[in-house]
Formats: structure tokens, C-alpha cells, sequence
């Protein structure tokens, strides 16, 4: 389950944090309900059924970690030189 998740929907979803880095609340929320339902169909569970769980025993970041983990990255990235000659 998790290889299919990480080979067809995680490099989607990277590449929608990229592209909407700089989109509304509005967008980010239609990306995360996207995340919800795939997850659902690989975990055959119903739309009803609560999914947040399944991140955490799947090992699989929610979009709004994930957002933050890229962006804390790039931080990291960007800066390291900085702090490393200071």
C-alpha cells in the first residue's frame, strides 16, 4: 500500500506544494481533501470513515507536515552556509 501511495500520489503532491506555495487556504484545503481520499482508496475505507489516523500508522505525512518539512528544509538549505561562516 505504501509503495503505491509514495510511487503515483507523493510526487503529485510534492510537486502541488511547489506550485502552490504562494496559493489561498482555499487551494491547500482542495490538496488535503485530495491527500484524504486517496489514501481512502488504497486503504479501502469509506468516504465516512475517519482517515487521520492511518497517516500515522502508514507513516505518511499529512500535507500541512509535509509543507512544513519541505519549507524548514529549503530554510535549511538557503541559510546553513550563513550560520556555518558566522
Amino acid at each position: 500500500m505504501e509503495d503505491l501511495y509514495y510511487a503515483y500520489f507523493y510526487p503529485r503532491f510534492l510537486y502541488e506544494i511547489e506550485f502552490r506555495r504562494y496559493a489561498s487556504g482555499t487551494d491547500l484545503k482542495r490538496v488535503i481533501v485530495v491527500q484524504k481520499a486517496c489514501l481512502r482508496v488504497i486503504l479501502k475505507k469509506k468516504t465516512g470513515d475517519q482517515i487521520s489516523s492511518h497517516f500515522k500508522t502508514n507513516q505518511i505525512l499529512p500535507l500541512v507536515m509535509l509543507f512544513e518539512y519541505f519549507s524548514l528544509k529549503l530554510f535549511l538549505k538557503t541559510f546553513s552556509n550563513y550560520f556555518i561562516k558566522n
